[in-house]
């Protein structure tokens, strides 16, 4: 059986570099931000039990649903495996599926023992030039 998202051989995908699928799952795809509705839908076909098949159907469909769901649950990857028991993923499926890692322009740096009561952030400076040439700098 081939699932969606899967073929028989592999062929070079332009989302990421060649790398190990540790790597993929840790540095380059994003599994903490909740699955879009396309995304359940296709994971919809995947559940082996009526009730997971379900809830994902309406989740995938009903605009409301997925919006009351992903606001009050707010579901990684790994809580919808949890949520949804029967799925059974193959890792090509996610590996083409889920979307890449976005940039942060800024991180919490602080260690709470070293500062109490203090945040700190480390912040990127962004440089790039216009159409013009012009050069633009700006903090973030």
């Amino acid at each position: 059986m081939v699932f969606p998202g899967s073929n028989k051989t592999w062929t070079q995908f332009e989302k990421m570099p060649v790398c190990s699928m540790r790597t993929a799952f840790t540095h380059i795809l994003d599994l903490t931000t909740p699955p879009s509705q396309a995304l359940l839908q296709l994971l919809a076909t995947l559940a082996s039990r009526d009730i997971d098949r379900e809830r994902l159907e309406v989740l995938a469909k009903d605009s409301t649903a997925y919006e009351d769901w992903k606001y009050d649950e707010s579901p990684n990857m790994l809580e919808v495996l949890d949520q949804f028991p029967s799925l059974k993923i193959p890792p090509s499926l996610l590996l083409t599926q889920l979307p890449v890692l976005q940039q942060r322009y800024y991180s919490i740096s602080s260690s709470p023992q070293m500062f109490p009561g203090e945040i700190h952030a480390t912040i990127a400076v962004v440089r790039f030039r216009t159409k013009g040439k012009a050069a633009i700098g700006r903090t973030l």
